[in-house]
This record gives C-alpha cells, structure tokens and sequence, in this order.
C-alpha cells in the first residue's frame, strides 16, 4: 500500500503540472510571416521617482548572506536560501541567468550560460530542481539559449518558454516552448520585427498574458526609461503590444547599475518585477496604459552584487538570485 500511495501522489503531481513525458520530443519550427511587435505608438508615460544611491555591481562578488534595504518606497530585506544556493550552485555550467518556479512551489527552474574566454558563448543548460530537496535533479542538454535570461513558466499550459536572441541581434530571435518534464524544446518560432526591438526578458501572468520590456539608451526616446510590452505567445503565433512606459528604469542614470537583467509576475501582487542590478521595480498589471507615480514601487538593496534573476511562489514570497547565490523571504514586496 506504501507504494501505491506513493506512485499516486507523485502522478498526481506530474498530470497537474502538464508535466508529462508523453510530448513528441522532435521540436518543431514554425517561422512567423506577420511582425512580432505591433506599430509603433504612443502611450501612457508615468514620472516614477528616481534613486541614484546604488552600489556598483561587481559579477565577481560573492555577496553577503543578507541583502539589506537601503532605500526606496517598498522596503523588505532578503536572506541567503543557503540549501538551495549551495545546490544550484553546485550543479552549475557557467553563470545563473534566470530562475522560474512551477505554481504548486514544487520545482524550481535555473538557466545557466555556459562560461567562455570572451562571454560571447550561446550555449547554456537548464537544471529542475525539487525545492524541498535539491538535491534532486533534472539537467537538459547543453543546447543554444542565448544568454538565457527570458526564461519563464507559462501556468496556463503548464510549459517553460525562452525569447532567443543572437548576437548583435534585437530585431530577430527564437521564442523556444520547452516541455518542462523532459527539458526538451517542443517547438521554436522564428520571429522577427519591423518596429521595436526585441527583449530577452519575459514572464506570463496568472492568466497566460505574456510581458517583456526594454529600456531606452538614446536621449531621444527618453533616455533610461522602461518600455513594457504585453501579448500572447500561442502554438504558432507571437505578438506583443507596446502599453505602458516608465520614465526612469531600475537602477537610475547609473550604466551599471540600471542593466536589464530579468523580470517576473507575482500572482499575490499581481505585480510586474523588473530586475536590475541593485534594485527592483514593480508595477501593477491591472493599471497598465494609465500608471500613476504611485502606483511605482522600487527597492534598492545594500549590495554591489550582480542580480540576475527574480520568481515567486504562490504565496508572494521571493526568490532573487546573484551570480552564486539564491535569495528568499517569507514576506512578499
């Protein structure tokens, strides 16, 4: 009986996942005629608050066990998840670029870029790790994920998805749907745009809208401002909308410390989360195309390490990762 209850439960868990092995692992490629970004056009611009008191980052260092409040208008402190850093770490190819988890709490996801002499390596590997024992383990293959920072759980079909982009690229790249049991790509679209550039960032609200953003470098545009994009990516087709902008990005006027590095969804919040180096800011989805300067939270932590990715779990609480450590709280923010 022991075994019975046990094959069923973890079943159980596997089927309301949609993480089953039964997916047809030849990955498919549809190329996209249409422009994945739509027109060009103005919308709603909110004058958020700008904090200038950041460290430099520094993607050599270790980082202390607690990342401190320094300033800013949502406050919250974090502290190294010593079990999960020591695991993900441990089974690492290269460098942390992103994390996602599955909306039970069960797995935690972490995409790795493999480490080259120049920094120009596209190869990287993704790692499922059981967040109650991490030392159990599933690695993909080493395969072409570009520098791996888009990766994101879709909860409305249950499967992993990455935006691709090359080299010196931002008007092509791949958005790469991945079966999440299997760490195998399913299928990949080929996109392109005749508008906006393309992100490597991207998460997916509760409901399977799908987000990404870039920030501005010409002064033209309003220099060091966020863009946020939302759409749909579905089984053949990817499309995003420009709909909000925010005119001062994380991480101010300073060019290290306001680097793109991810972004996430907390269904507790219903909060965007955009990541940069020293900081995170966050908007609410619901008033997207009309944000007012209050609607704009931002945390500005005492660190000079390197953030590169941000998840949640169903209850809001937070997992921040530097290059070689996992953050977490029992306190959403």
């Amino acid at each position: 009986m022991r075994k019975t209850k046990t094959l069923l439960l973890t079943t159980s868990i596997i089927a309301g996942l949609g993480l089953t092995a039964g997916f047809n692992a030849d990955a498919k490629t549809i190329s996209q005629k249409a422009s994945a970004m739509g027109a060009n056009h103005r919308v709603s611009e909110v004058f958020n608050h700008m904090y200038s008191d950041h460290d430099h980052a520094n993607d050599s260092s270790y980082s202390p066990d607690i990342l401190n409040f320094k300033s800013g208008n949502q406050r919250i402190s974090l502290r190294n998840n010593s079990k999960l850093s020591k695991a993900v770490y441990n089974a690492s190819i290269g460098t942390i670029q992103n994390v996602t988890v599955t909306p039970d709490n069960h797995y935690l996801f972490v995409v790795y870029h493999q480490v080259s002499g120049d920094d120009n390596s596209m190869k990287g590997q993704i790692v499922r790790f059981n967040i109650s024992h991490p030392e159990q383990q599933k690695k993909s293959s080493i395969m072409n994920l570009g520098h791996g920072q888009s990766l994101a759980y879709n909860p409305t079909n249950n499967k992993l998805y990455m935006i691709i982009l090359g080299r010196a690229s931002a008007y092509r790249a791949k958005v790469m749907e991945m079966n999440p049991w299997s760490l195998k790509p399913m299928q990949t679209i080929n996109i392109h745009s005749n508008s906006y550039l393309i992100s490597d960032q991207l998460a997916f609200d509760r409901k399977g809208n799908a987000y990404s953003y870039t920030k501005t470098y010409s002064d033209q545009s309003g220099k060091d401002s966020l863009r946020i994009y939302k759409g749909k990516i579905t089984k053949r087709t990817v499309h995003f909308n420009l709909v909000q902008a925010v005119r001062h990005a994380p991480g101010g006027n300073d060019e290290i410390a306001n680097t793109p590095q991810s972004m996430a969804y907390n269904r507790k919040t219903n909060r965007l989360y955009f990541v940069s180096n020293g900081e995170v800011l966050s908007v609410p989805v619901n008033k997207l195309g009309h944000l007012k300067s209050k609607d704009v939270k931002s945390t500005v932590f005492n660190t000079n390490a390197e953030f590169e990715g941000l998840t949640f779990t169903k209850n809001g609480h937070p997992y921040l990762t530097t290059r070689y450590k996992i953050f977490s709280s029992n306190r959403t923010f």
